[in-house]
């Protein structure tokens, strides 16, 4: 009897630190949820939640050693070590883990981009699709997903195409022998047909047997800029050609014979024979579908936001409003407003679904 009491009263002493950790798993365990669903409703949060995580785990982990039933002086040599495991820690990945933490606080302090944004960083090239604590995912040209640590962006220059409009290129290499005002008419036909804003012809360089031409001009949709870019191609092709222009090096060597009149120029076809071509895909909604779809997520929560704000303030002026006349258009804006929550949040709503079967 005497043994069971004491087994008992040595096992009651853990109740506390038992109790205590069934509650911070718990209370870990659905902050954890919580958080998650306010993050796919919030989309570009998710280095404000992986922070809140850290932060409360290590506040948990510090409640389970205070609830332990040893005395103070081991809790002392607990915490000491905890603290030297911790300066290890941080000291031994200060150039991984710590730097990509501080790099991407930094990044969503500077606001450099936003989801949905085209960047280049090095060589990579795509859409930013997601931003973390450690690192910023981006959708890459041939639809793939590229991880990039913070701590990259932040030593490599980063460029982000500007949302309201980029300059796009072509060069060619002409010879000496065709006029430079020729070229320049057919070049810029051809940024024109694309519907390049302000388009404008440059001579880079004359080399010692032809002329490089470049032609540019702003492109206003920047989410087509893959599409823009071909046909931009495309169309210098078709319109050199199609004005007689050869676009081959003067260097040109072949050792069949030809006749001295040949041109080895690409035979049109004739308007009678000339059938319409198939209407081509947006490459752009293949290629970046994720971070298309995560910048729509991320403008609606904003729209909805702001939505909300707007509600609230309407509400406030209906209250403290007296006349009938006024009383009956703010109901009427308030009754507007809901109904295009209504809509966006049902879009949201879609999205997500279709977001979540995806991954």
């Amino acid at each position: 009897m005497d043994l069971f009491s004491n087994w008992v009263s040595e096992l009651s002493q853990y109740i506390p630190s038992v109790i205590t950790i069934s509650i911070i798993v718990l209370l870990l365990t659905a902050i954890n949820q919580i958080t998650l669903k306010r993050l796919s409703k919030n989309q570009g949060r998710l280095l404000r939640q992986q922070l809140f995580m850290i932060v409360v785990t290590f506040v948990g982990i510090i409640a389970i050693l205070i609830s332990l039933p040893v005395s103070d002086s081991i809790k002392g040599q607990i915490f000491s070590l905890l603290g030297i495991v911790v300066s290890a820690a941080i000291a031994l990945s200060s150039t991984t883990f710590v730097g990509n933490a501080m790099a991407g606080l930094m990044l969503t302090g500077v606001k450099v981009f936003k989801i949905g944004d085209f960047v280049r960083v090095g060589d990579h090239f795509g859409r930013v699709s997601e931003r973390g604590l450690l690192h910023v995912e981006i959708q890459t040209e041939d639809r793939d997903l590229t991880t990039l640590p913070n701590l990259f962006l932040v030593t490599n220059p980063t460029k982000v195409i500007h949302a309201e409009g980029t300059i796009i290129s072509a060069e060619v290499s002409l010879g000496y022998d065709i006029s430079r005002k020729q070229i320049e008419t057919h070049l810029l036909e051809a940024a024109n047909i694309i519907g390049l804003e302000s388009p404008f012809v440059q001579v880079i360089s004359l080399g010692d047997f032809s002329v490089l031409y470049r032609v540019s001009g702003l492109l206003v949709e920047v989410k087509k800029i893959i599409t823009a870019r071909s046909e931009l191609h495309k169309h210098i092709l078709d319109t050199l050609q199609g004005n007689g222009i050869e676009i081959v090096s003067p260097t040109f060597m072949n050792t069949r014979a030809f006749n001295p009149n040949h041109s080895f120029i690409a035979p049109i076809k004739s308007p009678e024979n000339e059938t319409e071509e198939p209407k081509e895909v947006e490459i752009e909604s293949i290629l970046f579908d994720k971070a298309e779809q995560a910048e729509t997520l991320s403008y609606i929560s904003k729209k909805l936001k702001r939505i909300t704000i707007g509600k609230e303030k309407l509400t406030a002026l209906l209250a403290n409003t007296e006349n009938d006349e006024d009383a009956a258009k703010l109901q009427h804006r308030i009754e507007h407003l809901e109904a295009i929550e209504l809509k966006l949040a049902s879009f949201k709503s879609e999205l997500a679904k279709d977001k979540k079967s995806k991954k």
